[in-house]
């Protein structure tokens, strides 16, 4: 469209300067009055062709500025997003890094949780064992309660049998003998059974029986 705007211009120039060819090739080389007005046109007609031309470069130069500029104000919110996505990259590294503190939190927390774990499995096995202690101690306690239940079940046993073998000899000198006996160790059964009860309250009682096995 701007090519075709100067055809116009250059129509003119021919129309003018097509009489002054055809007379200088007819005539001798004369400058007349008509010459010279024709001049004057032409002069006037490149001078508004000219004042065209610089119009229309200054505004094609205004619409290049513009165009810059344009392009300028988009480069300038293209960086204005760059810069808010560089700002919430920097928020989520934030966020992943208070992340990777609570994480390494919770595993702290963990091996706290798995450390007193361990000290409760093994505060269990020295548990265990001292059940296994006192279980060895009523084990022995119990084997020695069967000794003398069968020793005094074997005494009874033999008196019984040696009454029974002299009964009108011996009855009565050995019923003297035993009563005593009996009654001894009915009092040493009650006297074990008083000192395992003040045994729960003296603790050094409780140790001197447990070291003669009658705890």
């Amino acid at each position: 469209m701007k090519r075709l705007r100067f055809v116009p211009a250059m129509a003119i120039l021919v129309f003018f300067l097509a009489p002054s060819a055809g007379s200088v090739a007819a005539q001798e080389p004369r400058f007349t009055r008509e010459d010279r007005e024709r001049l004057i046109r032409l002069e006037a007609v490149l001078t508004t062709f000219m004042q065209q031309v610089d119009k229309r470069f200054e505004e094609l130069r205004d619409d290049i500025n513009k165009r810059f500029e344009l392009i300028d104000k988009r480069f300038e919110q293209i960086d204005k997003r760059f810069e808010q996505i560089e700002k919430r990259f920097e928020q989520i590294d934030k966020r992943f890094e208070q992340v990777d503190k609570q994480i390494e939190q919770v595993e702290k927390r963990i091996d706290q949780v798995d450390k007193r774990i361990d000290e409760v499995g093994k505060r269990i096995d020295e548990v265990g064992k001292r059940i296994d202690q006192v279980n060895n101690t009523i084990d022995r306690l119990v084997n020695v309660m069967i000794g003398i239940v069968a020793t005094f079940g074997g005494i009874v046993a033999a008196v019984i049998g040696f009454a029974l073998w002299d009964r009108r000899t011996m009855i009565r000198p050995f019923e003297k003998r035993i009563k005593p006996l009996e009654e001894d160790a009915e009092k040493l059964h009650l006297l074990l059974k008083a000192l395992r009860k003040l045994a729960e309250k003296n603790q050094e009682l409780a140790d001197v029986l447990r070291s003669f096995t009658l705890l």
